[in-house]
């Protein structure tokens, strides 16, 4: 039987995987959809390619340079 495996990511990593699923799902970068998630212009939008980069949202952005 064969355990499932995960590796810790930094959030460097993490903003950085976010950053990339924006880019290839919404054609816009981490900080654009960071800036319209804050401005609440996706509050009713049922978009899959929202929903996946939204579950990808770090949950403190404000440190990453």
């Amino acid at each position: 039987m064969s355990g499932v495996t995960y590796e810790l990511i930094d959030d460097q990593q993490q903003w950085q995987i976010f950053d990339e699923a924006a880019r290839r799902l919404l054609s816009i970068d981490g900080e654009e959809f960071e800036r319209r998630w804050e401005r609440g212009e996706y509050l009713d939008n049922d978009d899959s390619g929202v929903m996946q980069v939204a579950f990808l949202r770090p949950y403190d952005s404000s440190n990453i340079d």
